[in-house]
């Protein structure tokens, strides 16, 4: 009888160890996150895309079709871009 339960042993403990070893991944994967990937991702948020320029006067010319003095508004886009 006495081999039974020490036959359960070994299998509480590889159990217990595996739970462990998640508890302890989990935890650097978050601290991993917080400390390297959370700030990466606030930092590139500041920063405009390479082609915001362009798109600025995309739209600046865009809008100068509709305006009643395009001539105008062409050298205002102009001069911005």
């Amino acid at each position: 009888m006495e081999t039974n339960q020490t036959s359960g042993a070994p299998l509480c403990r590889l159990v217990l160890f595996l739970f462990c070893l998640g508890v302890l991944g989990t935890l650097v994967g978050g601290g991993y996150y917080l400390a390297v990937e959370l700030p990466a991702r606030e930092g590139s948020d500041l920063q405009p895309p390479d082609n915001a320029a362009n798109l600025m006067c995309k739209k600046c010319l865009f809008n100068c079709n509709y305006d009643p003095n395009p001539v105008e508004c062409w050298s205002h886009c102009d001069l911005a871009c």
